[in-house]
């Protein structure tokens, strides 16, 4: 898990085949953040980000699942092969663009506001 990290450089975050689970909290990069989880089932929460060149995640292949609550800055989001599920929380979406995710589901603070498949626009 990564908590209360801030860096003036990149972030980058590589997890090896299998099957992985990861936290990151309150994290802030002044450039760019680079997740990739390889192959396997993955479970990615990215809570309360802030990066100046973008969030750039890719879950790999597998059955993956990624959550997204709180973004300051811009995401680019790959769920990879097999069946992937996004969730984005308190995300505005003119500030993400997703690929492969078979489920997304956007949701306030309180309650869901809508859920879409990939191909979606909003």
């Amino acid at each position: 898990n990564i908590n209360g990290i801030k860096t003036n450089g990149n972030l980058q975050v590589r997890m090896g085949d299998g099957v992985d689970t990861l936290l990151i909290n309150d994290t802030v990069s002044l450039a760019k953040m680079d997740l990739k989880t390889g192959g396997g089932i993955d479970t990615a929460t990215l809570r309360k980000i802030t990066t100046s060149q973008g969030l750039f995640a890719n879950m790999g292949a597998g059955n993956d699942h990624l959550t997204l609550d709180t973004l300051t800055g811009k995401a680019t989001l790959d769920g990879g092969l097999g069946y992937d599920e996004l969730t984005l929380r308190n995300v505005s979406m003119a500030n993400v663009t997703q690929y492969s995710f078979d489920i997304s589901t956007l949701t306030s603070k309180t309650k869901p506001v809508g859920t879409m498949d990939s191909l979606d626009v909003i």
